[in-house]
């Protein structure tokens, strides 16, 4: 009689040390960056009969990792009610179908909305034939890539666009396909004149500004030297900022250089000294148009993960002015900008514009 109680007692024993060994184990590391699973290897994980009892739970604990990392990166914090909130959310949408027969034809654009593309009327500049080889290769005819576009909103004929090597361009003849270009920016003291964005002064239409540096994610892009700025519609043009916005940019060490560059600049709608530039490294502010600069500015609390602003807008909301900036690193590596997968910030902020120094707070929109 007294066996059975005895093993009884033995069991229960080595439960209860299972459970408390379990109790204590770490958890998963929830601040680190999701591990990728490319072949799905541990969402199709289960046990296998005769499996070394270690390698079944480090599986296991793998799979728990994935799992954790991918609803809960970048602030490591998740909460399962959060799951039963969005379904109450889901269930709410009404769930129909149109009436009637739906046709679809894939290969007839029946959108409203639908470009075509027999409407867009080509001005310029028109590509040149180069000459020679390269790597005994002829290219043919050649033009640089188009970064930005912006027509004077009082003078129409006026444009202005921003070239990656080509600089400044400028029409006083636009929009048709008459238009006409000429460079504005060719100065042997400019050190760069790769064109990242280009915006005009929405209290003087005079005042230009163009951010240098080329804000792309490809294996070739130019580095900044500075916010270029003309007060004469383009005739003149000085270089301000350029000790702040220079070609250094904080690679990975043992990795390929990398570049800061210039993506957008904004002038407050309701103050034309104010002057916001969205760079690889986040937001700089100005208060005295373009002279001295304050940041780099973040708009988020993550400050391990790239920063790079790729949309930049701004409102005027009266009194003051509403900023809109979109962070958006773009999530995988190149062989020559290893961190692009630092995308953890990725999202659209807001603010008011300061009247000084950085924003005290941003609101995030949408991740």
């Amino acid at each position: 009689m007294n066996r059975p109680i005895q093993l009884r007692y033995v069991v229960g024993a080595i439960a209860i040390l299972v459970a408390l060994v379990i109790a204590v184990a770490p958890g998963p590391d929830l601040s680190k960056a999701p591990v990728g699973d490319p072949d799905g290897g541990n969402l199709l994980y289960m046990p296998e009969p005769g499996e070394d009892a270690s390698t079944e739970s480090e599986n296991l604990l793998a799979m728990g990792d994935f799992f954790y990392h991918r609803v809960s990166y970048p602030t490591g914090q998740f909460d399962g009610r959060w799951y039963l909130d969005a379904q109450q959310e889901d269930e709410q949408v009404e769930r129909a179908v149109p009436a009637g027969v739906v046709t679809y034809n894939r290969e007839a654009n029946q959108s409203p909305l639908s470009l075509d593309p027999n409407s867009f009327t080509s001005l310029g500049p028109k590509p040149l034939q180069s000459n020679g080889c390269i790597n005994c290769y002829s290219y043919g005819l050649v033009s640089g890539r188009t970064n930005v576009m912006r027509v004077d909103p009082v003078d129409t004929n006026v444009a202005y666009l921003g070239s990656d090597g080509g600089g400044v361009w400028k029409t006083t003849n636009c929009c048709s396909a008459a238009t006409t270009w000429e460079p504005v920016t060719d100065d042997p003291l400019l050190s760069t004149i790769a064109i990242g964005d280009i915006t005009i002064d929405p209290t003087n239409h005079n005042v230009v500004y163009a951010g240098t540096g080329d804000l792309r994610f490809g294996s070739y892009s130019f580095g900044a030297a500075g916010v270029l700025k003309s007060s004469d519609q383009g005739a003149t043009w000085e270089v301000l900022g350029a000790d702040v916005f220079n070609g250094f940019y904080q690679q990975p060490a043992g990795e390929f250089p990398q570049y800061q560059a210039i993506g957008k600049i904004q002038v407050d709608p309701n103050n034309g000294n104010n002057v916001a530039v969205g760079t690889k490294t986040g937001m700089f502010f100005s208060y005295d148009a373009g002279e001295n600069w304050d940041g780099p500015c973040l708009t988020n609390s993550f400050t391990t993960q790239r920063q790079d602003i790729t949309g930049l807008l701004a409102r005027d909301d009266g009194a003051t002015s509403r900023l809109y900036a979109f962070v958006g690193a773009r999530g995988t590596n190149t062989p020559v900008q290893a961190n692009l997968n630092e995308n953890g910030a990725n999202g659209a902020y807001s603010t008011t514009w300061p009247t000084s120094g950085c924003p005290v707070s941003w609101d995030l929109l949408s991740r």
